[in-house]
């Protein structure tokens, strides 16, 4: 009697779909342009729940170091319907500590995101994230795929809009 006024819980969504196309130009040995565009669908990959066009400008900085800027356009949707633009801008280092058969790597970045421009409390006050991840890749000579994994951190910084740590 007891079980029958339990409540039960089901999945509500059960397939998703990312997807993304990328244009990357090297503009000589050390620099490239990338333009990419990325959509996910979600709700059995019936509805557009984010599209993402993006823009940056990465370059060797030494030989194991490597730096870009980059910046986001966001439209996102949510389940009534309605829709939100967003903003977002980064800055990040990547150093790879490891170059062989195994390549171990740490990235760094620092990212801000402005969403719903004039429309809510914080409209004009951006968020700051200091993100910083560890990546591991097994990459032998002529393999056809490429197991990797990876672990990121992120650190929210004063939403006041000053960047500075919380």
């Amino acid at each position: 009697l007891a079980m029958w006024s339990t409540v039960s819980f089901s999945q509500e969504e059960d397939f998703n779909i990312w997807t993304r196309a990328a244009l990357k130009i090297d503009l000589g040995s050390k620099s490239r342009l990338s333009v990419e565009e990325e959509t996910r669908f979600y709700n059995n990959a019936s509805q557009l729940g984010q599209a993402h066009t993006e823009f940056g400008l990465s370059s060797d900085l030494a030989s194991r170091l490597s730096g870009g800027v980059f910046y986001r356009f966001i439209y996102e949707t949510d389940r009534s319907q309605t829709y939100s633009l967003g903003h977002r801008g980064w800055a990040q280092l990547d150093y790879l500590l490891v170059d062989q058969d195994w390549e171990v790597s740490i990235r760094t970045r620092l990212q801000s995101t402005v969403m719903d421009y004039e429309s809510s409390k914080n409209g004009k006050i951006p968020e700051w994230y200091s993100r910083n991840k560890l990546s591991c890749a097994y990459k032998p000579k002529g393999a056809d795929w490429i197991p990797q994994a990876g672990a990121e951190f992120w650190y929210g910084i004063d939403q006041s809009g000053n960047p500075s740590f919380v």
